[in-house]
C-alpha cells in the first residue's frame, strides 16, 4: 500500500508505503506528484517505508516511467526507513536525482519533516 500523508502541503508531499505497491495506488500517488509539479515546477517527497513487500510488475514499470521523466523536478527526497539495506539505497538513488536526497530512521521522522518543509 502507498499513501498520501495528510501532512502533505504545495510542494511538499509525504508517502507511506508499506506491503506489497498496487498499480492503481500508484497511479493515484503519481498522479498528484504531477499535479504537484504541474503547480509549484519542483516537488520535495518524504517517503516513510514500513515493512515494504514488493511492487506488481505494472506498479514497477509506471514508478521507472515517472522516474525518468521528472527526475530533474524533484527537488529534494527525504527517506525515512530502518535497516542498513534502505541506506544502501538511499546513497544509490542520490546518483540520479539531482536534488538533495537523505535518509532518517523512523524515529527521526519528525526531523525529516522539517528538512523536507525548510
Amino acid at each position: 500500500m502507498i499513501e498520501i500523508d495528510d501532512r502533505s502541503r504545495g510542494r511538499v508531499i509525504g508517502l507511506r508505503a508499506t506491503g506489497k505497491i498496487a498499480v492503481a495506488e500508484l497511479g493515484q500517488v503519481l498522479e498528484r506528484l504531477e499535479q504537484t509539479i504541474a503547480e509549484h515546477g519542483k516537488v520535495r517527497l518524504l517517503v516513510h517505508v514500513e515493512n515494504l513487500g514488493t511492487f506488481s510488475p505494472a506498479a514497477f514499470k509506471d514508478d521507472a516511467r515517472f522516474s525518468l521523466e521528472h527526475a530533474g523536478d524533484v527537488e529534494r527526497v527525504a527517506v525515512v526507513a530502518d535497516g542498513i539495506l534502505f541506506g544502501t539505497y538511499v546513497k544509490a538513488a542520490a546518483r540520479f536525482v539531482p536534488g538533495e536526497v537523505r535518509r532518517f530512521k523512523t524515529k527521526e521522522i519528525e526531523e525529516a519533516w522539517r528538512w523536507i518543509e525548510a
